[in-house]
Order: structure tokens, then sequence, then C-alpha cells
């Protein structure tokens, strides 16, 4: 049975998120389990959950020893507007994360290249995580209204990716980006899916608890822990 949380408003969401992540990752830290590993999403949702950690969480010492790994990127200028790193780095040079301990994608500027660059990254890093662990301690996805998380769309092939993370085109808009694939992204300990507005209903609705679906790619997710969902109210209208 998948765990769902039900805020009345985003404001209490992003405070009971931003707890039980950190929780999540104090915990991992006091294993002493290194490096330690948050993936997080794009878009505009999580802008808020970042703003609340810098408000509420920015002395927890998992900001010192945190990795943060991007699940897509918009292939573009990180000055860009629709830079998910972009829109990221106040909140995450706020949090005084090591800058060496922060990994946007999309650095070349060949979008195939990039892609496997982020690949070999991935690679090197999961080698220094202890046998038998997964690649992320916890990550962070949204979801598209057809479905999609982080880059991985309807109507493409997900399930034979080799590689960690790879090109991919969204459908509407032609835009090029980098996404992790589902090797990467169920290669964690903890996965948190966070969804806000009626917008977000129907998709809800349908994707929440549906066995494997690949014109759905959001129920393609099987970590190692079942999935934990933070929605508001609104987004959970139809459940």
């Amino acid at each position: 049975m998948r765990e769902m949380n039900i805020s009345v408003d985003v404001e209490h969401l992003n405070a009971s998120l931003a707890a039980a992540m950190v929780a999540q990752l104090e915990q991992v830290l006091e294993t002493g389990i290194k490096p330690l590993t948050l993936a997080i999403s794009g878009g505009r949702t999580p802008q808020g959950l970042l703003a609340h950690l810098v408000e509420n969480h920015r002395h927890t010492p998992i900001w010192k020893q945190i990795h943060l790994i991007w699940v897509d990127e918009r292939h573009v200028p990180f000055d860009d507007p629709d830079s998910n790193y972009g829109n990221a780095r106040p909140f995450i040079e706020a949090l005084h994360v090591r800058p060496d301990h922060i990994h946007p994608m999309g650095g070349h500027p060949d979008t195939v290249v990039a892609a496997r660059e982020y690949h070999e990254f991935l690679v090197q890093l999961g080698s220094q995580r202890p046998p038998g662990e997964a690649l992320f301690d916890v990550t962070l996805l949204g979801l598209g209204p057809d479905g999609h998380m982080a880059s991985l769309f309807p109507g493409t092939d997900h399930l034979h990716d080799e590689k960690l993370c790879k090109a991919a085109i969204q459908p509407e808009s032609g835009q090029a980006r980098v996404s992790l694939t589902l090797e990467a992204l169920n290669s964690t300990d903890s996965c948190i899916f966070m969804a806000t507005g009626v917008g977000k209903a129907d998709i809800i609705s349908r994707v929440y608890q549906a066995p494997p679906n690949p014109e759905l790619p959001a129920t393609l997710i099987a970590p190692r822990h079942t999935p934990i969902w933070f929605v508001d109210k609104a987004a959970a209208s139809l459940l």
C-alpha cells in the first residue's frame, strides 16, 4: 500500500515534506553511509520546498555532506529562466552545499554528450557507495499531467535503457532534455512524489495505485521502498 500524505495547502505540504525528507537524510547520515545523495526534480513545484528548507532546516548537518543530483534538466544555459539548476541555485547556495557536491546536468552543449557525461559521473558516484547500496538515498519526483516524471514521457520506450542518463525530447515543445533513466531512478532507497493543485488531480487518480503501464511512466517507478506521495488537498480531490 502506497503512503499518501495529503496537506490542506501547499504551505503545509512544503513543511511536512521538508521535515520528512530531512529526517530521512539525517538518519542516513547517522549510519555513516557516504556519499550522501539526494536527487531533486525541477520545475516550479519544488521552489517552495527549497525555500522552506532554507528558512527552517538550513542548520542541519546534512547540507555539508549532501551530493545534489538532478533527475532531469532542460538543455539550456544555466542562466536561462528555464534552467532547473539555475532556478534552484539561490536556495542551494543559501543552504551552503559544498560547490563540489552540486552536480548540474547539461554542461556540454551537445545533449547526447551531456547525457553520456552525466551517466559516467553517476557510475563514478555509485562506485563510492558501499556495495549493495542504492545510488540515491532520497529521490524527489514531480508528476506531469500526462503521467511523466523526470523527462521520461509517454510514447517512448523507457524499459530497455542501458545507461543511467539519456537525452530526451519534450513532445509538445520539442525542447531538448537530459534525464535520468528508469534504472537510475529506481536505484533509490526512498522515492517521494510531490504534486500540487487541482490540475494534477486527474493524473494522480490515474497513476496512484495503478499497475505498471509504459503509457504512464510514473507507474514504472519501483524503488527499494514503496514510493511516498505528498500532495495538497486540491491535487488529491479525485482520489
